[in-house]
Parts: C-alpha cells; sequence; structure tokens
C-alpha cells in the first residue's frame, strides 16, 4: 500500500489488547469537505427521510437527507444502488450531497455488503469498538476521525452482563421519534440489524431531555443488547 504522509487525518478501527492498550486497525485517509466519494446505498427510508451510504474501507457509514436525492427517485428503493456524491462535514460528522446515482460503476468497484467490513463487538478486552467514533476537526479545519475506545469493564457492567445485556460498542445514527412527555424515543443506526433502537429520556444530556425538536438530530451513543436481541442507547451525545 501507499505511504501515509505526515499530517493527514485518519479513520480506523480501535481494537483493545489484553493490557489494556489501545491499538488502530485498518487505517485509512479520512473523508473531507469537498470530496468526491462512491458508495452503495445500505439504507433508505423515505418515510424517515434519510439514509446511510457505504464507502468502501471506510470505517463509518455517510448519512444523507431525503431532499438531496432527485426528486423522481425520493420515493424509490435505493438500498443498493451505487451512488457518486460530495462530502460535507456537518456538525463533525461526514454527509451526502450532489447525490447522483450510477448506472454503471468504475472497473474494479466492489460493492460493500451490509456485513462487509463492519467488525461488530463483542463482550471482553480484545473486541473491536463497533465502528470509528465522532468526526471532528483538526486547528486547521480538517476533517478528523476520533474513534471511541471501547474501555475495560468495570463491575456494574459485568452485573448488566450478567443481568443478560451485552456491550454493542460505541454507535451512530438519527432520532426517528421522541416523546418528552412519556419519556422515551427512537433511533435508526445503520449498525442496528433488528429495528430501530430505544432509547430513555435520562440518557440525554439535561438539556436536551424535554427538547421537542430532536427527530432528525444525530447522536452518538454506546448500545446495549438485551437478551431479545434489541438493542438499547445509553449515553447518548446530541450532536445537532
Amino acid at each position: 500500500s501507499e505511504p501515509i504522509p505526515f499530517g493527514t487525518d485518519l479513520a480506523f478501527y480501535v481494537k483493545i489488547l489484553p493490557d489494556g492498550v489501545p491499538q488502530a486497525r485498518d487505517i485509512t485517509a479520512a473523508l473531507f469537505e469537498g470530496q468526491t466519494a462512491v458508495g452503495t446505498v445500505i439504507r433508505y427510508v423515505p418515510r424517515t427521510g434519510f439514509g446511510f451510504i457505504r464507502i468502501p474501507d471506510q470505517p463509518g457509514d455517510v448519512h444523507f437527507r431525503k431532499d438531496v436525492v432527485p426528486a423522481e427517485l425520493q420515493e424509490q428503493e435505493l438500498e443498493g444502488s451505487t451512488a457518486r456524491f460530495t462530502v460535507t462535514i456537518h456538525r463533525g460528522m461526514p454527509q451526502a450531497s450532489s447525490f447522483q446515482l450510477l448506472a454503471h460503476t468504475s472497473a474494479g468497484y466492489v460493492a460493500p455488503s451490509a456485513e462487509q467490513g463492519i467488525k461488530r463487538a463483542v463482550a471482553g478486552v480484545g473486541s473491536y469498538a463497533a465502528q470509528a467514533g465522532v468526526v471532528g476537526h483538526t486547528a486547521q479545519g480538517f476533517p478528523v476521525v476520533t474513534p471511541t475506545v471501547k474501555r475495560p469493564r468495570v463491575a456494574g457492567q459485568v452485573a448488566a452482563s450478567a443481568s443478560g445485556r451485552t456491550d454493542a460498542g460505541a454507535m451512530t445514527g438519527w432520532v426517528v421519534s421522541f416523546n418528552p412527555m412519556k419519556g422515551f424515543g427512537f433511533i435508526q443506526s445503520p449498525r442496528s440489524t433488528n429495528g430501530d433502537v430505544y432509547f430513555k429520556a435520562l440518557n440525554l444530556p439535561a438539556e436536551h431531555q424535554q427538547r421537542s425538536d430532536l427527530v432528525g438530530v444525530q447522536v452518538v451513543f454506546q448500545g446495549s443488547r438485551m437478551p431479545d436481541g434489541k438493542l438499547q442507547a445509553n449515553s447518548l451525545q446530541v450532536l445537532g
């Protein structure tokens, strides 16, 4: 592979070694503002108004809104389609603009599957984080992926595991519903293979627990897999 120039912003997975030291794996250059990229639509729900594109060899998926899709395609089934788009960095996360579906892909393009390249977290030291963490920016204004490192378990986590929960790692998604009066809501995440992710208002930062405009807002959270296989979100960070 080609050498990576010094000062390049990177995206990567983090593996925690048995001695607790984090190690970067599958290192690649991070997406940057104005970059033209090609990827495969892995999820699109016209009703909720957004979807996700997966780029080969990138650890995180790219969010796009319905309004960047050509009008004649906005209500169509897009999953599995290949798209060319321009990367924009919004609140530290990559999003797609100038969305264009491709009838034919260039030679050598291998469309990633829904599972390809995703190292799912499992319980215990030595597992991969579920995905790269929040995309931030350097002092020079360049985008950078700051991975969320999975920490060794503490006593409370062990007890949670004994009750049937398992740690699903760091995840990202968009709020699709939230009722502050009832105190819960749901997140759509490309990492969830078993429906939307449930969360309680108490797991939001205090200043967001009574917001009535959270639908469509991007969040980062720690996932917990319940005994029935469904996910719950904890320790939410609101990016919008």
